[in-house]
């Protein structure tokens, strides 16, 4: 048993999980999500409808990759490597983890004079999802919308 892999994936990108078994022989290699009871590969065959997984052998490093094209933040979880024979079932874990992303672009009035409006405008984009809210503060104050000024 080999210990736990962590990795870690911006969203979007092709995530691939690495697996090392050594002589293999007859027995087969399957793929699944930890809380999953169905497997995402058997062997070179791939078990699930997600056209972005993908299994990939490298046998002269006795490395078996599972792929992920695309990977999102609801791809993040425990990953099992597994290897069953009639007496023991070897397991390989590794941890994906996705980071959400979230930007920040605020355009607007760039110079005024005392006493003029200004003009502000914060645009966000997140993945997965977006803030509940989005809050103004000037000079470490919380700006209140009902209010006058």
């Amino acid at each position: 048993t080999q210990p736990q892999q962590n990795v870690t994936f911006n969203p979007g990108d092709r995530a691939v999980l690495r697996c090392w078994v050594r002589n293999l022989g007859t027995k087969t290699l399957s793929w699944k999500r930890k809380d999953d009871g169905h497997p995402l590969t058997i062997g070179s065959h791939v078990f699930t409808s997600d056209v972005r997984v993908k299994v990939q052998s490298v046998g002269r490093l006795d490395e078996w990759r599972l792929i992920i094209n695309d990977v999102q933040v609801a791809d993040s979880g425990v990953y099992q490597c597994q290897v069953s024979s009639q007496r023991h079932l070897g397991t390989y874990q590794v941890l994906l983890y996705v980071k959400s992303s979230l930007h920040i672009h605020v355009t607007g009035t760039k110079y005024v004079l005392r006493d003029d409006v200004i003009n502000l405008m914060c645009n966000v984009t997140a993945n997965p999802h977006l803030p509940d809210d989005v809050n103004w503060f000037k000079d470490s104050k919380l700006i209140r919308y009902d209010s006058s000024r």
